[in-house]
């Protein structure tokens, strides 16, 4: 009875969540705003049997703005426990620098530099752009010229 109800919940939520991601707008030239998108994963995220890809789905999607700032960086560090995906930790640097704090902007820029080197090139010029509207990012944009390091190899503790 049990897996039942869990089963009937998973595909309620998953429901929930997939019509969220697909939300149209009320006309074919209008945009969802993003409050409407906010208030529904919120909504979701207090009851749903996937809080973690709710918080991806919510760090993904927000815009990146001083709008709601501690929360995005919560739910950003959330999100980027449970799945470093490439949009993310590229985006998380930007709304620590948002927030005052370069210092951790700088490290985890140049960690996610580590982890996607192969996208540090296109990056560049998105955040040149940005810099634009927010100063702050200005003084990690050396950083993204700074030579790339290679990921750490993993060493097994047995030799062969």
């Amino acid at each position: 009875m049990l897996a039942l109800w869990t089963l009937g919940n998973l595909y309620r939520d998953y429901g929930r969540l997939e019509d969220t991601l697909n939300l149209q707008p009320a006309t074919p030239t209008a945009q969802v705003s993003w409050p409407q998108v906010h208030q529904r994963l919120e909504a979701l995220h207090e009851d749903s049997l996937f809080p973690h890809y709710i918080e991806l789905y919510y760090a993904t999607l927000a815009p990146i703005s001083r709008d709601n700032l501690p929360d995005k960086l919560r739910i950003t560090a959330s999100a980027l426990r449970f799945s470093p995906v490439d949009r993310l930790v590229f985006k998380y640097p930007v709304l620590l620098a948002l927030a005052g704090q370069t210092r951790e902007a700088e490290i985890m820029l140049r960690m996610a530099m580590r982890l996607y080197p192969d996208l540090v090139g296109g990056i560049r010029p998105q955040w040149q752009a940005l810099s634009q509207r927010y100063p702050e990012l200005g003084t990690l944009l050396p950083i993204l010229d700074e030579k790339v390091l290679p990921p750490r190899q993993a060493t097994s503790a047995i030799s062969p």
